[in-house]
């Protein structure tokens, strides 16, 4: 089971559950400028000057502490913008057609 290897792993390398909700968040945030990028239709819905708060669905504790956050820290008047978001997909390699070369081992 992976689960006792990961929580050792944790505990030796002393990560926390606020680490890894920050590498989600940072990984969430990636993933959403890379949308806007390639939507410029959904950027233009955004409102100057918002307060963009990613919401994801798939993690209710790091939904929850976004939403806290932005509260937090929205000026008065500061428009405010919820984006849901079901789940990101997993990442996957831009290789074109890799190859492999085996060579023969030099020893006996």
């Amino acid at each position: 089971m992976i689960l006792p290897t990961l929580t050792r792993y944790f505990q030796e390398y002393k990560i926390s559950a606020l680490d890894l909700e920050r590498d989600a968040d940072l990984i969430i945030s990636t993933e959403f400028d890379r949308y806007v990028l390639e939507h410029p239709e959904f950027a233009k819905q955004i409102p100057d000057n918002a307060l963009v708060v990613i919401l994801p669905q798939d993690n209710p504790d790091l939904c929850e502490e976004n939403r806290k956050m932005a509260l937090a820290k929205r000026e008065l008047g500061q428009p405010l913008v919820y984006v849901y978001v079901e789940k990101v997909a997993p990442q996957m390699s831009r290789l074109i057609n890799p190859r492999l070369e085996l060579l023969p081992s030099t020893l006996g």
